[in-house]
């Protein structure tokens, strides 16, 4: 039997295969064979590491599809918004992954910045197995050091999500608005 989730407001189909790693993932079950990566480091059957490993291409689609989610959320609500805005690079060249073209609120634009981080990183494992969203949380309070000195000219929200689906507080704020916005748009 082929089995898929479809969820089509997102642009999502996970079929059998992507499926069964999420359900295994989630559960702590084998899931692949043990090998060694071409980064080096040994890969165990619960197949933790490919979720944050360097050389992983997942890394980079996640963090894309966050991105564009959330300038497609952002454009739904009739706020238009640009990827990558160009001269806002802090001192070492890293910029935000997104901007609104308009205010968002007190005169100044949104800037957000995503990650999406291993909920089962050895540096994250204790903290979330006892809380829910332990290391998005602690990611977003890392990227707000970050970009400071961008702080006062900008509403910055650090957008942070777990491999495993638990999204940071600061997360669920800027969707709650633009959901209310949208809403708002709408009415």
């Amino acid at each position: 039997m082929i089995c898929s989730i479809d969820v089509a407001n997102l642009g999502i189909l996970l079929d059998h295969t992507t499926l069964s790693v999420v359900i295994g993932l989630r559960l702590g079950a084998s899931i692949i064979q043990p090998h060694r990566c071409h980064c080096g480091d040994s890969v165990d059957t619960y197949g933790h590491h490919g979720l944050s490993c360097s050389r992983s291409a997942g890394r980079f689609s996640r963090h894309s599809t966050i991105n564009d989610i959330i300038r497609r959320s952002l454009a739904t609500a009739h706020v238009p918004a640009v990827l990558e805005p160009i001269g806002l690079a802090r001192s070492d060249g890293k910029r935000p992954d997104g901007m609104t073209l308009i205010p968002w609120r007190l005169g100044r634009s949104l800037l957000w910045d995503a990650t999406c981080v291993d909920t089962l990183a050895a540096s994250h494992i204790q903290a979330t197995s006892s809380m829910v969203d332990a290391a998005a949380t602690s990611a977003e309070q890392a990227k707000r050091r970050k970009y400071e000195n961008l702080d006062s000219s900008f509403i910055l929200v650090p957008f942070e999500v777990e491999t495993l689906g638990p999204w940071g507080p600061e997360a669920r704020a800027l969707f709650q608005r633009i959901i209310e916005k949208g809403y708002r748009v709408y009415r």
